[in-house]
């Protein structure tokens, strides 16, 4: 049977115990009492019962995945005149549209299938590629309340202007004006491009990838400079960066776009900066030497 690294038995020694090798009590000879190899490989190799404690979490990120996987599937059938030849709106007459036929609109459930899709797909690509940092918030729906503002902004823009101005927001495939086309195909491009530069920087990465910016380096944790990294340093907030801003391009918000570049550039800049503070205490001059090298992925942050 393979042998558990170090940094992994940590980890599944904190999901076990809910304690970390300092606060574990000692035995008669002074050591932390720590729980023996073989239950290092019957935790990590032996999963087909779940714990007791386990079972209030595990119902409540099924129900999460659920939901989610749900809301991108309708969104999916209800976008689906933008995207398939054969598919037709409730209604071709864009002044007929009242606030029902609005929102249906296959724009705002493009947009609402895209969100879903990338929230549940940060959970599934934590649990596949980097299973020792996966967390109930691996969805990463608990993003603070700007992030759901600007959200929440961008539907209610969308809602206003699609309300009283029918005829030049609500796009359709046959009779878009040339501006609202140029808006939601390539703001859908640029959806799938930063969807897949998030998800691969995050497979690229692996263990070393977190959610959360890390103050004190594991001993598992290095440096990857290979693959996509080796063209940016933060690629998964490169691929965050232009998912964001597309979605509201695809709302063709105009206010939204600018909403969403100005708040996720301050937001990237100044995560970037407390990251890169804990990157070069952790590497010296190695991380050094690659920031100087390789930009850092979102425009006008060195």
């Amino acid at each position: 049977m393979a042998s558990i690294p170090e940094g992994t038995k940590a980890s599944i020694r904190q999901r076990v115990t809910g304690k970390d090798e300092d606060e574990m009590p000692l035995n008669g000879n002074g050591n932390a009492n720590l729980p023996a190899p073989a239950a290092y490989n019957s935790f990590w190799y032996n999963q087909e019962s779940i714990p007791a404690h386990f079972a209030p979490l595990s119902l409540r990120l099924v129900l999460i995945g659920w939901s989610l996987g749900l809301l991108a599937g309708i969104s999916l059938t209800l976008a689906s005149p933008l995207l398939l030849p054969w598919a037709t709106t409730a209604s071709s007459n864009l002044n007929d549209w009242s606030w029902w036929h609005v929102l249906i609109a296959p724009q705002l459930h493009l947009y609402l299938a895209a969100w879903a899709t990338f929230h549940l797909l940060e959970f599934v690509v934590t649990a596949r590629w980097n299973p020792t940092r996966l967390m109930q918030d691996s969805f990463l729906l608990q993003n603070g309340w700007n992030y759901h503002a600007a959200h929440l902004g961008g539907i209610v823009e969308f809602l206003l202007e699609a309300s009283f101005f029918p005829n030049i927001k609500l796009a359709s495939r046959s009779s878009s004006p040339a501006y609202l086309a140029l808006s939601l195909y390539s703001g859908l491009l640029l959806l799938l491009l930063g969807q897949l530069l998030r998800s691969h920087s995050m497979i690229s990465a692996a263990g070393n990838f977190s959610h959360q910016v890390a103050h004190k380096k594991r001993d598992d944790h290095v440096l990857v400079k290979s693959g996509v990294y080796a063209w940016v340093r933060h690629p998964s907030y490169t691929g965050f960066f232009t998912w964001a801003a597309a979605t509201q391009l695809v709302l063709c918000n105009p206010v939204g776009v600018v909403v969403f570049l100005g708040v996720l550039w301050h937001f990237f800049s100044q995560r970037i900066k407390s990251e890169e503070a804990s990157l070069v205490a952790f590497f010296g001059k190695d991380y050094e030497e690659y920031r100087r090298k390789v930009p850092s992925g979102i425009p006008f942050v060195r």
